[in-house]
């Protein structure tokens, strides 16, 4: 399949009779922490028959389980793909989506992200793009990343319409960093007539720093990779920032806040939210019910013993109202840690190789041992280990959607909020709705690779696909929903399980715990 534009021109595949795919258009070029440079004029043939290389990054889990650290890498990683009806009658809504993975790791390659599925389902167009991750990507208060993001968007912008795509009908969506991506891109000006509409699925909100923290995790940085400025760091091989990188990451408070957009930064506000609510691009977020449980069950917290311990977990983070918050969280949220749960939990683990991501200074059979023993000194009942879980999710996910969702509710901007609340049987349960589970749902991708680890293999599972994808093709396609607009009034919120069904402010006293915290 061939299409030629004022561009150039693009050689892809068909998939099947009804689907085309271009992978791996290089969209921009760029300098080690320099801006990128849009590619408007392709002096050959352009083969979009594979993939182009991810950022260099340190794998995180998820990258092992869906084996694309093996992938190749380098730092001249701008390319982006393309899923089309074979013969369009007419231009589509255009899908935009943007990659998660802390802004560290990830790659629009994931089996998992393959669009065919939602284009044959939706009549859409999706595009999925690389962009820098890491130091590369997120230096002090350089977003190049974001700008990488931008870039590709323009790319879009100019050339959809040879693909079947409608240039002014674009929604771009993401997951984790790519649903914070998704916010911040709604709120910055250069996005300005590059985007009509947004969905955030999981964003890490709190991942977009302030200019101070962003100083500090560049300083950090510098100090592991012995540099005394970004100017030296120029001269690095591209493993010695890796290998600098994965010494940040022994400190898993550096993997969360060290390379990430920075509010004030370049292509960014200061005030990200106001000025989200201000464009008023058409906006859903949604979040999951357990989100920290793939963390807290994967890399268990060590001192999480006991009542206690929970309790001062809680203590910091809502200092002024901890009993009442311990007392609402266990009522709604406690559960029996049952010894079936972590027996399964722990033989599933002990079948798995040794990782080597950032936390490979664990050994698959440590984390078996510590978590064996965590569980071992837990009461019979109201785990405190899924109490803090529970308490992180909220003050790291759906506090700051909250408050997103306020402040544009405030400013008459549209707004929806979704809860994703399935939870996945795997380990007999223990990883209950966990964050990323919702991704193979998304994108109508239940048949793809590894996507049954995840998930297991109930039939009930399409239901819940068809109607959480329905939902985005109807967005994408007439920029309405099925449920009501968020209004402070009442707080509609879409629950996504095997029943569907709006609710009005649901958990309103966890929601009234962490709105003191704002």
């Amino acid at each position: 399949m061939i299409i030629t534009n004022s561009s150039g021109t693009f050689q892809g595949s068909k998939v099947n009779g009804q689907v085309t795919e271009f992978l791996g258009i290089q969209y921009a070029t760029a300098n080690r922490f320099c801006e990128p440079v849009d590619i408007k004029k392709y002096e050959s043939v352009v083969d979009a028959t594979n993939y182009g290389p991810q950022s260099p990054q340190v794998p995180g889990f998820m990258e092992e389980i869906l084996k694309t650290k093996d992938l190749p890498t380098s730092e001249d990683c701008l390319y982006l793909n393309i899923w089309a009806p074979t013969n369009p009658s007419k231009l589509l809504p255009v899908l935009f989506w943007i990659h998660g993975g802390a802004y560290t790791n990830g790659t629009a390659a994931t089996s998992w992200y393959n669009g065919t599925n939602l284009v044959q389902l939706g009549d859409v167009v999706l595009v999925s793009a690389n962009y820098r991750l890491g130091p590369f990507g997120f230096i002090g208060e350089d977003n190049f990343g974001t700008l990488d993001q931008i870039s590709a968007l323009r790319w879009v912008n100019r050339n959809i319409k040879s693909f079947g795509g409608d240039p002014d009908n674009v929604t771009i969506f993401g997951e984790s960093a790519g649903g914070s991506s998704v916010v911040a891109l709604t709120s910055s000006p250069l996005t300005k007539g590059l985007i009509s509409k947004a969905w955030a699925m999981s964003p890490s909100l709190r991942q977009l720093r302030t200019r101070a923290e962003a100083e500090e995790g560049k300083q950090k940085f510098l100090n592991a990779a012995k540099c005394t400025s970004v100017d030296e760091l120029k001269s690095l091989t591209t493993q010695q920032i890796i290998d600098a990188t994965a010494q940040m990451f022994v400190d898993v408070e550096n993997y969360i806040s060290t390379f990430t957009p920075t509010r004030g930064g370049s292509a960014l506000p200061e005030d990200v939210y106001s000025a989200s609510a201000k464009s008023q691009i058409p906006l859903i977020i949604g979040t999951n019910r357990d989100e920290n449980r793939l963390w807290s069950v994967i890399n268990p917290p060590e001192t999480v013993v006991d009542e206690f311990v929970a309790k001062e977990y809680l203590a910091k983070a809502l200092p002024y109202r901890s009993t009442e918050a311990w007392n609402i969280y266990t009522r709604l949220r406690g559960h029996d840690a049952r010894p079936s749960r972590i027996y399964s939990f722990l033989i599933c683990l002990r079948s798995r190789p040794k990782p080597t991501n950032q936390f490979s200074r664990i050994t698959i059979q440590n984390r078996v041992q510590r978590f064996k023993v965590v569980y071992q000194q837990l009461r019979t009942r109201q785990s405190p280990i899924e109490i803090v879980s529970s308490m992180q999710t909220d003050q790291g996910f759906r506090a700051p959607a909250w408050q997103l969702c306020e402040n544009r509710s405030n400013a008459a901007a549209p707004t929806w909020m979704y809860w994703f609340t399935w939870p996945t049987p795997i380990f007999d349960g223990v990883l209950g709705c966990c964050h990323g589970l919702d991704l193979p749902f998304m994108f109508n991708n239940l048949d793809k690779p590894n996507v049954d680890l995840f998930t297991g293999k109930n039939p009930n599972r399409q239901q819940i696909s068809d109607n959480f994808t329905s939902e985005l093709l109807n967005f994408a396609k007439t920029s309405l929903v099925s449920w009501p607009k968020y209004e402070i009034s009442d707080r509609a919120t879409l629950r996504i399980d095997q029943e569907v069904e709006v609710l009005y402010d649901p958990e309103s006293e966890i929601r009234e715990l962490w709105s003191l915290q704002q």
